[in-house]
């Protein structure tokens, strides 16, 4: 006898659907105009808003770079980034006529930071002009043919004035000077003169003349 026996038919497990992986969108950056050299002359504009600058045959508006310390003026040779149609700067001054100011310029609040040595300054007149200074420093030397000092006041607090002139010359309507400790003054001759009165008090007074005492007046009162 023979048996058959009918085998289950193998089961082949379905493929799963390929999941598909979502495209990345790439934006690329419009390309930017491609910088432009160029030179030419400036015609008209201040440092307010920007200047004309003519060269080739025509002619652009361009503002002052931050690095441009030199302010341009009219008639300057200058070299210019172009970057845009409406984006220009002005670089550098390239030649500027002679006798003509130089004017250093910085918008905003400006530092002048030297890290390594000293930083000097020569010039055949040296001028000053601030609403407000401020000078710090350990030890300062001045020297100088002339000093002239003109303030409406004057205020001086050390430790120690020493001072070493040949003459000196004081012109004031009051003068009031106190010292708590000795005021000593010496010299080969003193002359005091007073207008109205002369009044010298003390605790202890002592006049000593080695070889004259005088005391001349309308009135001589003692005691």
């Amino acid at each position: 006898m023979q048996t058959t026996i009918n085998m289950p038919e193998t089961l082949t497990p379905a493929t799963p659907p390929r999941s598909r992986k979502p495209r990345l969108s790439i934006v690329r950056p419009a390309a930017s105009p491609a910088a432009v050299w160029c030179v030419g002359t400036i015609e008209s504009g201040d440092v307010a808003s920007s200047w004309t600058i003519a060269g080739d045959g025509v002619s652009w508006q361009a503002r002052r770079a931050e690095s441009c310390l030199l302010e341009p003026a009219i008639g300057d040779r200058v070299a210019c980034l172009r970057v845009g149609p409406n984006d220009a700067w002005v670089l550098s001054v390239l030649e500027r006529e002679a006798g003509q100011l130089r004017l250093l310029r910085s918008a905003g609040p400006t530092r002048l930071a030297v890290d390594q040595g000293g930083l000097e300054i020569e010039a055949d007149r040296f001028a000053l002009a601030a609403r407000q200074m401020q000078v710090a420093t350990e030890q300062a030397d001045l020297s100088g043919s002339q000093l002239t000092l003109i303030a409406t006041r004057i205020k001086v607090i050390g430790t120690l004035l020493s001072s070493v002139l040949d003459r000196v010359q004081h012109f004031s309507r009051h003068y009031l000077r106190h010292t708590d400790g000795m005021h000593r003054v010496s010299a080969t001759q003193i002359d005091c003169e007073a207008k109205q009165m002369l009044r010298m008090e003390a605790e202890q007074t002592l006049v000593n003349g080695r070889t004259l005492v005088k005391t001349r007046g309308g009135q001589i009162h003692f005691g």
